[in-house]
């Protein structure tokens, strides 16, 4: 009806204008324009009205479209204030919902206006300036950015951008550079500063962001100013923190939308590679809300037993509460927490059952607190009672208990396990019982009882057999059950023994439980993996979740039975033969290993218990959360594709040092962020840029060789730690450049000192960032651990490429020993000990690089990675040949001659590496040397 209405009357006023301006100046026309743009509850007609209104606009002369401009502008800051009115206000101005879509039609309809407005002398002059000024007001005053639905907020950014067109010189104001950086700090890179902001839902506003980066490139367009201000933002934004130097220790193909906190509000633990047992069982305790609040609210002291294994267990209960990531890695506690007196082995998998009562012991003695939480949770008393037929004498025995044991094989239920653990034993004829007593043979009935039961009362079902036969410990798939509500009344002493409890055990509330987890076991007796579903005792609801690692997520308790019971599941098969579908019956691998049962009255108790963090790891997760939801806005393709634009499309205006400073800012992103990107967009094109810098910038070179010789930071991660081959030769072409461009200028101060007259090997290069840079490189050799052997081949390649060069690069290096250098690195690398730097290096290890400390030492050496290295001491040892003079300094001729056996030549011919270049070597060493070649045949 209203595309129809619209179109009709779209049609009468084309055909005449006196009929269009009465139309426009109508009083109630501003009334009908809202109505139709903006309060109509239904979005189709907002959408056509807005529509409608636009083709009403066009059809006729500017005066018509700047009076509709206007009245839209005018009422602007009615409309944005709508935003910040309670339901009660909205209420009274309309019958209607006014919600934040009611904005986007409206702003559609502005922005369009705006691209078709032409100045007109005469009535209705709209003052661009001071609609600009108003709009900006309005941007800084809205919140920040996190609803995907700020519709306000996205058409605000828009209409500033579509005026800006208008008003090019507002660019130069003061309001011009405030609006830029309130745009930068607030909407695009405003984040919540403590911990229960940054755990409010925080969603990626793409509309908002998209707009801000339109706004932001409209600011700086043709504008030198305010694009060197930008560029400025941009670099303290992508260089490292300006306080401690530090850099953001991404992993590779890394992406934050990957490693969000799960939507059921829990964290996972990541696997490192045989840990799920320590998972589920940290899982199950977490989950228990009076244990997640004591420990983290106990006090390590110098008196507290296992005090780094309780810092850690806070530590990982911490983040488990407040982190907004994915998962946690629990690297810290596995190297901390000791079993048997060994840290436990990320590649060995224990027995659940056995880590949880060793886990749970280890509590109960670091404070009172927690020994009295662990007892009244966990603990319970069982008795082993004989009771004499023949006498009047009992013996009884008492054990304390963390787990019962239930056998499985050849029982249906739990139930029937249970009896099974308290059934009546006759001892007579030739087993009769000696009592302690009367010191006689008599008749008497054995029983063991449960006297004290705990809180939560675990089960550890015994699935795990020893084949005699066979010698080989086998998993028992059989079916058993296990109710969701437990009655113990029948196995305590009470029932057992005493007696003295009249009426059905069922009626008695006292020793019912309910389930709250499940740990199961999938796979073999010899090998396999746990995961847990637990209940949330926090929700009203009583909601499970499946902890499966670093996965979390809802799990549907009517499927108890066919993920934890075992027995066997069918399916059908095509048979070929008899051309149908069969039957076919197979043993499910996946079974409850241990149950957890929870007291009834802990369920009528308050399970939220609130938790003060300490401050250190209040600190810690904050700043960890602070970096995650940057990481978030940082690693986003629009966010790339807005840089790119950003840095590729330089005013031309602009002076040539204008080229250095984009130079640096691609530098930064690119190996800050873009190479551990899993999305690499551009990442060709953005190499192209700054070699573009590097030729057109000498100061460009400059910088980047003395930022890679004062910090190592990129050298390490791009040279060494990275694992994609491309990116390594990558890096290694962006080194090279450089180099070739200051060579004509620097070749004169290869090899010279600081200060005249001293030949000081520290001090020789330190003249040229070339040198420096050179030196950096070799330094990095010697605390290369010896997993990343793998990696070399670049960097030595790029060593290769450099003394390929000319005579003076080579002269440079044999002056600072670089043979000595290289010889020491390989004869590390053969060493029967791993390098020491290795323990060290684990700390700073990402995610991914965790594979290269699982590899066995024989696994760590490529001989292939290190042919460029013989290459480069072939050159080396060429260059010092001059006719029958071997110019080599007694430290590099050592690594040749220590030994009549010369092993290092020996090694590197065993090892087949190179052998073209190793006989080159050979040649000009023993080249007028009678001796040295007698040595070496």
């Amino acid at each position: 009806v209203v595309y129809h209405c619209l179109s009709f009357l779209v049609c009468s006023v084309s055909c005449n204008e006196e009929l269009r301006k009465k139309l426009l100046h109508h009083d109630k026309f501003s009334s009908l324009l809202l109505r139709l743009v903006f309060y109509a509850p239904q979005r189709s007609v907002r959408t056509e009205g807005a529509h409608g209104i636009y083709k009403l606009c066009l059809c006729g002369s500017q005066v018509g479209l700047n009076k509709v401009l206007n009245i839209m502008l005018n009422k602007l800051s009615d409309l944005v204030q709508l935003k910040n009115m309670s339901a009660e206000q909205l209420a009274s101005l309309s019958s209607h919902k006014i919600t934040n879509l009611n904005y986007k039609d409206y702003f559609w309809l502005l922005c369009r206006l705006i691209n078709k407005y032409n100045k007109v002398d005469g009535e209705d002059e709209i003052c661009i300036r001071t609609a600009i000024t108003e709009v900006s007001m309005y941007i800084k005053e809205s919140k920040s950015c996190i609803d995907n639905g700020d519709y306000c907020l996205v058409g605000l950014l828009q209409v500033c951008t579509a005026l800006l067109q208008h008003d090019t010189d507002f660019k130069l104001l003061p309001e011009g550079f405030g609006l830029m950086q309130n745009v930068f700090s607030k909407i695009l890179f405003n984040l919540p500063s403590s911990i229960s902001e940054i755990q409010e839902p925080h969603h990626e506003a793409k509309g908002s962001r998209l707009a801000a980066y339109e706004l932001l490139l409209q600011l700086v367009s043709g504008c030198k100013e305010m694009y060197l201000e930008l560029l400025t933002f941009f670099i303290k934004h992508h260089r490292p923190n300006e306080k401690n130097k530090n850099h953001c220790s991404y992993g590779w193909n890394y992406w934050p939308y990957e490693q969000e906190r799960s939507s059921v509000g829990y964290v996972g633990l990541i696997n490192l590679g045989a840990t799920c047992y320590m998972a589920s069982c940290v899982q199950q305790l977490f989950m228990i809300p009076k244990a997640r609040s004591v420990i983290l609210n106990e006090e390590i002291t110098s008196q507290t037993k296992h005090s780094a294994i309780l810092k850690e267990v806070q530590k990982m209960f911490a983040y488990l509460h407040s982190s907004i990531r994915k998962a946690y890695n629990p690297k810290l506690f596995c190297r901390t927490y000791t079993m048997d007196k060994q840290p436990l082995n990320t590649c060995e998998q224990k027995d659940m059952t056995e880590f949880f009562t060793d886990f749970v012991s280890k509590l109960e003695e670091m404070g009172p607190d927690l020994k009295e939480l662990m007892r009244e949770l966990f603990c319970g008393v069982i008795t082993n009672n004989v009771i004499s037929l023949d006498c009047l004498h009992v013996s009884k025995t008492e054990e304390e208990f963390y787990s019962v044991r239930c056998t499985v094989a050849d029982m249906k239920n739990l139930y029937e396990s249970l009896d099974e653990v308290t059934v009546k034993d006759v001892l007579e004829g030739d087993n009769k019982y000696t009592c302690s007593q009367c010191n006689d043979k008599v008749r008497a009935e054995k029983r063991a009882c449960f006297k004290t039961l705990p809180k939560v009362l675990c089960f550890n079902t015994m699935r795990y057999t020893f084949n005699m036969v066979t010698m080989m410990k086998e998993k028992v798939n059989t079916h058993f059950s296990f109710p969701m509500k437990l009655n113990m009344a029948a196995y305590t002493e009470d029932y057992l023994l005493i007696k003295n409890c009249d009426g059905d055990p069922d009626d008695n509330p006292s020793h019912w439980y309910n389930l709250a987890g499940v740990v199961v076991h999938t796979g073999t007796a010899d090998g396999g993996h746990y995961y847990s579903f637990i209940r949330d005792r926090c929700s009203k609801e009583n909601n499970w979740y499946l902890f499966n690692d670093a996965e979390v997520k809802t799990f549907d308790p009517m499927q108890i039975a066919a993920e934890c019971f075992g027995g066997e599941m069918t399916t059908k098969t095509f048979d070929a033969m008899t051309e149908k579908y069969m039957d076919f019956s197979f043993e499910k691998t996946h079974s409850a290993y241990m149950l957890f049962y929870e007291h009834c009255e802990m369920d009528k108790e308050i399970q939220t218990s609130h938790i003060n963090l300490p401050k250190d790891l209040q600190e810690l997760i904050s700043e960890d959360n602070h970096q995650f939801l940057q990481d978030k806005l940082v690693f986003e393709p629009n966010y790339f594709s807005f840089l790119w634009q950003f840095c590729n499309n330089i005013p031309k205006t602009l002076s040539v040092s204008v080229t250095f400073h984009v130079t640096k800012l691609a530098i930064s992103f690119l190996l800050e962020t873009l190479v551990h990107s899993r999305e690499k967009p551009h990442i060709k094109n953005w190499v192209e840029l700054i070699v573009h810098g590097f030729d057109n910038s000498q100061s460009a070179c400059e910088w980047f060789l003395d930022s890679m010789t004062q910090d190592d930071w990129w050298l390490q991660q791009m040279f060494v730690k990275c694992p994609a081959q491309h990116l390594r030769q990558m890096f290694g072409h962006l080194c090279l450049i450089p180099i070739k461009n200051l060579r004509s200028s620097q070749v004169y101060f290869y090899t010279m000192s600081t200060e005249e007259g001293i030949s000081d090997e520290d001090d020789i290069g330190s003249c040229s960032p070339i040198t420096r840079f050179i030196k950096a490189i070799l330094i990095l050799l010697e605390d290369i651990p010896r997993g990343y052997c793998k990696n070399l081949a670049e960097l030595f390649h790029f060593m290769y490429q450099f003394l390929s060069f000319g005579h003076e690069e080579c002269s440079f290096l044999l002056q600072i020993d670089a043979i000595t250098m290289l010889v020491q690195f390989y004869s590390c690398l053969k060493a029967n000990e791993p390098s020491e730097s290795i323990a060290e290096e684990e700390e700073e290890l990402d995610l991914e690089d965790e594979d290269i400390l699982s590899m066995f030492p024989e696994d760590k050496f490529y001989p292939n990675a290190l042919e460029k290295m013989i290459g480069s001491i072939a050159l080396l040892v060429e260059a010092a040949r001059d006719g029958p003079e071997l110019h080599l300094s007694d430290s590099d001729l050592q690594c040749f001659t220590s030994t009549k056996e010369v092993p290092f030549l020996c090694q590197i011919i065993m090892d087949g590496i190179n052998l073209r270049q190793t006989a080159n070597i050979i040649f000009h060493l023993s080249c007028y040397n009678q001796q040295m070649a007698e040595m070496i045949v």
